[in-house]
């Protein structure tokens, strides 16, 4: 048993003769690269360049993915900013619209009826020259009661409120619309990250 631990194929197949070899080898290349003033190889130095570049490749996508995520979601909150302000602005402007004619309307309406009044008493002073102050005072409680009845107090129009409401309620769907548009695009960088 001792002969056949000796034997040639013992020997060959001996671990020590193998790790022997292997520590020339890398010896050798070592002097050789500094021989040729180049930078000692390692066995696992191209292996360990080839994780950075992947792990800097994994890096620079999830920060492409989030910089165009809030891109995104920055330029829809923009645009549903954008759409709320028209919305506001255009009933705004309907409303004013609408009291501005209500209060053309009335003006014109007094006007027109103290208007015609004074007509009326200056032809009764005209005609019969009689009894004027009777007629100037009747004339007076007339003018009096139409300045009464169509008086406009300063507070007494309000912007019509089913308009108001939906204005409101336009604003709410556009914020609840914006809001789902964003949360999608979140998840799906979150999921497009995730499979990287």
């Amino acid at each position: 048993m001792g002969c056949a631990a000796s034997s040639p194929l013992a020997r060959a197949l001996n671990p020590s003769r193998f790790i022997n070899q292997a520590k020339e080898q890398a010896g050798k290349e070592r002097e050789q690269a500094v021989l040729n003033d180049e930078t000692t190889p390692y066995p696992l130095h191209g292996v360990a360049e080839g994780v950075k570049e992947r792990v800097g490749a994994v890096v620079d996508g999830v920060e492409n993915k989030i910089s165009s995520t809030v891109t995104a979601v920055e330029n829809t909150i923009g645009s549903t900013a954008n759409a709320v302000s028209d919305q506001v602005s255009s009933a705004v402007h309907e409303v004013e619209s609408k009291l501005g004619g209500m209060i053309h309307g009335a003006e014109e309406a007094v006007s027109g009826g103290a208007a015609k009044a004074q007509d009326m008493l200056n032809h009764i002073k005209e005609e019969t020259g009689v009894g004027v102050d009777k007629h100037e005072q009747e004339m007076q409680e007339i003018l009096d009661s139409i300045d009464e009845v169509t008086e406009i107090p300063e507070k007494s129009v309000e912007p019509d409120k089913m308009e108001s409401s939906a204005t409101e309620s336009a604003v709410e769907e556009l914020k609840e619309e914006a809001e789902e548009e964003m949360k999608e695009k979140i998840v799906e960088a979150e999921v497009e990250t995730i499979h990287m």
